[in-house]
């Protein structure tokens, strides 16, 4: 995958992003031989003022990883914060 491609479709700036936070939500242990596939979405765009001044926008994504039998074993959340976004 291209990460950034993928910020860029965003509408964010790579070299103003940082991490804010990354969760992973097991629903049950992996075991070999399975075969799993993520899918992305953006679940909550929002813009806040910093305690330094300056805008951040944070964009929270949440990626589904399903089973070859199309149940959830995963659930991983992640936080992007674009420093100064305009």
């Amino acid at each position: 995958r291209n990460q950034q491609q993928f910020v860029r479709d965003l509408g964010l700036a790579i070299e103003r992003i940082v991490v804010g936070s990354v969760e992973w939500e097991y629903h049950r242990p992996l075991l070999v031989g399975d075969h799993v596939t993520g899918t992305r979405r953006v679940v909550d765009d929002t813009t806040r003022e910093g305690k330094r001044g300056g805008t951040m926008r944070l964009v929270t994504l949440q990626t589904e990883w399903v089973d070859q039998h199309g149940d959830t074993v995963i659930t991983q959340r992640e936080v992007l914060i674009e420093r100064n976004a305009r």
